[in-house]
């Protein structure tokens, strides 16, 4: 238990683990958002992790896994002006299925991309 103030006691946060789905889904999000964006790091908030553990809460951590660089790739004003924070990625879920089922070839640098960093976090564990 952590310190008390006005409140009541304060619990410390739980971070999330190393194996964890919604720790693996940053993961892959901070390398795509890396190679997009020659190296920066993208800035992670409370809502990027809740956004996160909504969907694989109801979609599974591979419907996720697999969307991301969908979502990273889309060519959409809005998410540009954002800069694609997760907190987003909710809102264009049903344009990522529609993608998914439909992945043109212009992805298809990313998907590999993509699932050469997976199979390095794989090998890694």
């Amino acid at each position: 238990m952590g310190h008390s103030d006005l409140f009541g006691p304060k619990a410390k946060p739980v971070k999330a683990t190393v194996d964890s789905p919604t720790h693996r889904v940053i993961a892959l999000y901070c390398h795509i958002f890396g190679e997009r964006f020659k190296g920066e790091q993208p800035v992670i908030t409370a809502g990027d992790g809740k956004a996160v553990k909504t969907l694989i809460a109801q979609f599974g951590e591979p419907k996720i896994l697999e969307r991301l660089p969908l979502f990273m790739a889309l060519d959409d004003a809005f998410l540009q002006r954002e800069g694609y924070p997760l907190r987003l990625l909710p809102g264009a879920w049903n344009k990522l299925a529609a993608m998914a089922v439909t992945t043109a070839p212009s992805t298809a640098e990313v998907t590999r991309s993509t699932d050469a960093y997976l199979d390095r976090m794989k090998g890694a564990q």
